[in-house]
């Protein structure tokens, strides 16, 4: 088992979540603990939770977005600590409910911007002086079975966590290729008690250029709301706790895991798309979606 305390943990979207239970745990280690999101209230408040732990923390509101400010954070973090032991990318924004023609080209590119291209700045800004420290760090990067699934009204944001998963699995095996101590893993849940994700009204971070008049508030209407529900292996919004997430996470790396899924049934989400792509099967929508959609019974 490895000795955490006094190593450095770097956390992005520490004001979900997830992010704060990760925080949390890491904390508990007595880590050195850095979190960024761009939710800078909510980070205080992760911040003042963290404050029970013996460990230290900086805090350092960012919007993963903007690659210069990943830069700063990664900049703050080395002349503050050193050497990063564990990067967590773990920021990631939903997007409005709709139908994928019905998508806004800024809709695209916030969603795209954060999950995608904001873990690829997360990734820039840190993993060229992990790759040259010679001890073993860790990258974990959150994906979801999203990675490897799709649902109606929410394909934008699939579409966004399947590239991130080709994302994760191709730096796993190039770290390996240039002979680094950096051990990837990718973090898959299935479903999380994370309000704020869903909460239109945190579409309010979108940059201003990417705003539309759709964009502050998802689209409302009985059948779009409970063909979202339906989307879900989880209607009733049960899930994992963030701090259930961050013990799987934690597990993973102690036991060198590139794949982790804090809820066992990703594994049937992933068999399930295996079986529909080998069979040729033509991809249809949950029954239940069809009759809300149509107001059929």
């Amino acid at each position: 088992m490895t000795v955490w305390k006094g190593k450095v943990a770097v956390v992005t979207g520490a004001a979900g979540e997830v992010g704060r239970g990760l925080a949390h745990r890491f904390a508990r280690e007595g880590m050195v603990v850095v979190i960024a999101d761009i939710d800078a209230a909510n980070l205080e408040e992760t911040e003042d939770q963290l404050r029970q732990y013996s460990g230290t923390v900086l805090t350092l509101p960012t919007d993963i977005f903007k690659p210069d400010q990943l830069e700063h954070l990664a900049a703050e973090t080395h002349k503050s600590f050193g050497n990063v032991d564990v990067l967590c990318a773990n920021a990631g924004v939903m997007g409005p409910y709709t139908y994928v023609w019905e998508q806004r080209p800024e809709d695209l590119q916030w969603v795209f911007g954060v999950n995608v291209f904001g873990t690829v700045n997360t990734i820039r800004a840190f993993l060229p002086s992990m790759i040259q420290n010679p001890s073993e760090s860790h990258v974990v990067i959150t994906a979801s079975e999203a990675g490897w699934s799709t649902s109606p009204l929410i394909g934008t944001y699939h579409a966004s966590k399947h590239a991130v998963v080709a994302y994760a699995e191709t730096l796993a095996k190039e770290v390996q290729m240039v002979k680094s101590a950096v051990r990837v893993h990718m973090l898959c849940p299935l479903g999380v008690r994370a309000p704020r994700l869903h909460d239109p009204d945190r579409q309010r971070f979108r940059p201003e250029e990417l705003r539309t008049d759709n964009a502050v508030q998802r689209p409302e209407g009985e059948r779009i709301e409970e063909a979202r529900r339906a989307n879900s292996l989880n209607p009733n919004g049960s899930g994992n706790s963030g701090s259930e997430v961050a013990e799987a996470v934690f597990e993973g790396i102690n036991s060198d895991r590139f794949y982790i899924f804090p809820d066992p049934r990703v594994r049937d989400v992933i068999q399930r798309a295996f079986e529909v792509a080998t069979s040729e099967q033509y991809p249809v929508p949950n029954p239940n979606i069809v009759a809300q959609a149509t107001g059929t019974a």
